[in-house]
């Protein structure tokens, strides 16, 4: 019950002294930009948390990036993106 109110409020733009959502969805918007940089030199594996995930992968899907296998927040789950095709 407390994880889905604070995850709640945390949404609601109320983080106290964590990371608040805004400064979250900016830490995505680089570590997809990261991501997309050393993709250039091959394939590339990043392990995180479910929630910071998701984020990532909504940023990469902004970006034209492809889900073969979309992220999800479970335990040991994976994901598999691959760059736009021009």
């Amino acid at each position: 019950m407390w994880l889905a109110l604070l995850r709640l409020l945390w949404l609601c733009d109320y983080a106290g002294q964590s990371e608040s959502l805004r400064r979250a969805r900016t830490r995505a918007a680089q570590a997809a930009e990261k991501l997309i940089a050393l993709s250039e030199r091959g394939t590339v594996l990043l392990l995180g948390h479910g929630l910071m995930n998701k984020m990532i992968a909504r940023e990469l899907r902004k970006r034209g990036w492809q889900a073969e296998k979309h992220a999800s927040s479970r335990y040991w789950s994976s994901a598999i993106y691959h760059r736009p095709f021009i």
